[in-house]
């Protein structure tokens, strides 16, 4: 993936710019946090925001519209929890469970004049909302020399880098479409194509970095960028508001987002 390459890239390019892998005195602020208190816990906080899904959809059942398929999936907040060991002063690992509140996908269309699609819905809001959970290990690196600022209250700012792989479940639900009323005096806007819940696990990955703020001891905040992919998702394949022997092909997408984060550290 683009976005994995480019972390490594920053990755390595920090590694060379920086005598991380010396400790000296310098260094005690950071480095004794790792020496007396090897674990730590870790709480995140974010939001959210979704790039465009990559939808695939079967315009041999689904009806081709004039403004296609493919949006976005709206904005969320991201709740995270994490345990970690210190493997080095500037290396750090952790396991983390994150839980990104509901994506709302919406999308008005107009169908094409003459698609030959069996089930055709004229003009309409397709929807469907996604949850998005996982579990991820995780590893971020961080500056201790060059690239970082040493107070005499002890407090330390230094740049960091991250990148984590791990599993993702996507569950889609609330997937339909609502019909546009066509004469102003019809009831027309009602509910089709409705189908049921469906979960899938996929890979998930991301790249992370930021800054961090040792304020004690035992204590630090993190503030960065996460480029997140959520792994691929899929719809069900039939509907519960018709013949449920009728076969849809399932929509298919991925789940990608730009995040801000912030994270409390606390060894022990």
């Amino acid at each position: 993936m683009k976005f994995l390459r480019l972390f490594l890239v920053i990755f390595v390019g920090l590694i060379l710019s920086t005598d991380s892998l010396a400790e000296n005195n310098d260094m005690q602020s950071l480095s004794s946090q790792n020496k007396n208190y090897p674990f730590f816990l870790e709480l995140w906080v974010g939001y959210s925001s979704s790039l465009e899904a990559n939808l695939e959809v079967d315009n041999s059942f689904w009806d081709r519209a004039v403004q296609g398929y493919n949006s976005k999936l709206d904005n969320t907040p991201v709740f995270e929890l994490g345990l970690g060991f210190h493997l080095k002063p500037w290396l750090h690992a952790s396991i983390s469970t994150a839980y990104r509140g509901t994506y709302h996908y919406a999308k008005y269309q107009n169908q094409v004049p003459g698609d030959p699609a069996p089930y055709p819905l004229g003009t309409k809001t397709r929807y469907f909302d996604l949850d998005n959970s996982n579990v991820m290990f995780n590893l971020l690196l961080h500056s201790q020399n060059k690239l970082a600022f040493h107070f005499h209250s002890g407090m330390v700012i230094a740049p960091f880098i991250g990148w984590g792989i791990g599993v993702a479940r996507n569950k889609i639900f609330n997937f339909h479409s609502v019909l546009e009323a066509t004469d102003p005096g019809s009831n027309m806007n009602i509910a089709a194509a409705v189908m049921p819940t469906k979960e899938t696990y996929s890979l998930a990955a991301q790249g992370m970095i930021g800054f961090l703020f040792k304020i004690s001891e035992r204590s630090r905040i993190d503030f960065g960028y996460r480029l997140y992919y959520g792994g691929k998702f899929e719809s069900n394949n039939y509907f519960v508001d018709d013949d449920p022997d009728t076969v849809a092909p399932a929509w298919k997408g991925r789940l990608m987002s730009n995040e801000l984060f912030l994270k409390l550290n606390y060894s022990f």
